[in-house]
């Protein structure tokens, strides 16, 4: 019998497919339990600081936390729109999930389109979120993490050069700590002969001549080591994005199979 005629004989009987039901039931599902993962995460790390101050717009935009708590709320209401409208072969929640994950869709092509055709503002702006990330480094644990992340796995400092760690009133050259006129242990040059990190090898540093950092710390910027990991792995990325779209076009075609199936058994009743 072909598969039309299946398919047609199926809706007679009251039924959808449910190969593809449980298929998006549980491939949604999936994402339900990694948004509602995201969204407490995001909410206790935001909580669990004592110096978050809603005034400082600024830094509530900067700070890693929002961001968890932004792309799980979406993730955890759209997964949980099509976990459940699958589920209950509800076509209002299957539409609403059609419809969101289309406009996410959307913006995802324009962002990579804008991020392709404005490079110049996008370098800015990576460059300007650097430069923020060291003003608020000694007070912002996961800023802190993330900023000692990228010099450790770029081998960089600062967003153009060491000498930007001058905008930090700890590592500025006239503050009374022993961090003056230095940089992060993430800006040191590991030491090959020893298993333990040395916290304070870049204290003072700055305050000696610059011909003799280059043992001791990286001297290329963040901001131009980021653009240049960008460019080295374009391939990879593209690959990712390609996936990913892929994966969310085909997940709006099986929600859209689904809620033709109960369309038509409803209109055979």
């Amino acid at each position: 019998m072909p598969a039309s005629q299946k398919r047609r004989a199926r809706q007679q009987q009251g039924q959808v497919n449910k190969c593809v039901k449980y298929s998006v039931f549980f491939y949604n599902f999936f994402f339900w339990i990694i948004g509602t993962i995201l969204l407490i995460f995001g909410i206790l790390g935001l909580t669990s600081k004592e110096n978050v101050n809603l005034d400082e717009i600024t830094g509530l935009v900067l700070d890693p936390m929002w961001m968890f708590i932004v792309l799980g709320a979406i993730v955890f209401i759209i997964s949980f729109a099509g976990c459940t409208g699958a589920l209950r072969e509800n076509t209002c929640l299957l539409k609403f999930f059609c419809f969101a994950l289309g406009i996410i869709i959307l913006l995802e092509i324009t962002v990579l389109i804008l991020a392709i055709v404005y490079k110049t503002e996008v370098d800015s702006f990576i460059g300007n979120w650097i430069e923020r990330a060291i003003y608020d480094y000694m007070d912002d644990p996961d800023i802190q993490f993330l900023l000692d992340e990228m010099q450790i796995g770029l081998k960089c400092c600062g967003s153009l050069s060491p000498n930007d760690w001058d905008n930090n009133m700890y590592f500025n050259c006239s503050s009374p700590a022993a961090s003056a006129c230095g940089v992060p242990y993430s800006c040191c040059v590991p030491d090959e002969t020893s298993d333990v990190i040395n916290y304070h090898c870049g204290y003072g540093v700055r305050s000696t001549p610059p011909t003799t950092w280059y043992n001791v710390i990286w001297t290329d910027g963040c901001a131009a080591s980021v653009n240049y990991w960008l460019l080295q792995n374009t391939i990879i990325i593209s690959v990712v994005i390609g996936v990913v779209l892929i994966l969310q076009i085909l997940s709006i075609f099986f929600v859209k199979y689904i809620i033709e199936d109960i369309q038509m058994i409803k209109a055979l009743w």
